[in-house]
């Protein structure tokens, strides 16, 4: 993915640090994949971004996830902005799972998106194990 969105002009650095000793429910894991999709869509699509960060951490028991960009407000993105349908529907997900989403200006100019999924803890609920976060393949 970030191959691909390097072609169309948004370098994206991956810093994954200890993010794959984090077990995650198939719930979780789909939402972290969603905080990426989303954040990279919206610094391309609605802000002109040139760069972002992605990061994920062991933190508090789950997986932190921040997406931050260098990107400007827009008519479709001010600085003040609670957020789109695509913001509201990732706040919902990763309530669902039992996570929490933060987004917003900041204060040096660019944009940030954090979210925190929790860690998968004893058996799953359904038939899926819980899953490792891994990247796509390309």
């Amino acid at each position: 993915m970030a191959t691909r969105l390097d072609e169309v002009g948004l370098r994206v650095h991956l810093d994954l640090a200890d993010a794959e000793e984090v077990a995650l429910t198939t719930a979780a894991d789909l939402a972290v994949r969603r905080v990426f999709l989303e954040s990279l869509t919206n610094a391309l699509k609605h802000a002109s971004a040139r760069h972002a960060t992605v990061m994920l951490r062991a933190h508090d028991g789950g997986l932190a996830v921040s997406v931050s960009d260098d990107g400007r407000a827009t008519a479709s993105r001010p600085a003040d902005s609670v957020g789109g349908n695509g913001l509201r529907g990732l706040r919902e997900r990763l309530e669902g799972c039992g996570g929490r989403l933060r987004y917003g200006p900041v204060e040096t100019g660019g944009w940030s998106v954090v979210a925190w999924v929790p860690a998968a803890t004893g058996p799953t609920t359904g038939p899926t194990p819980p899953a490792r976060l891994h990247p796509s393949p390309a």
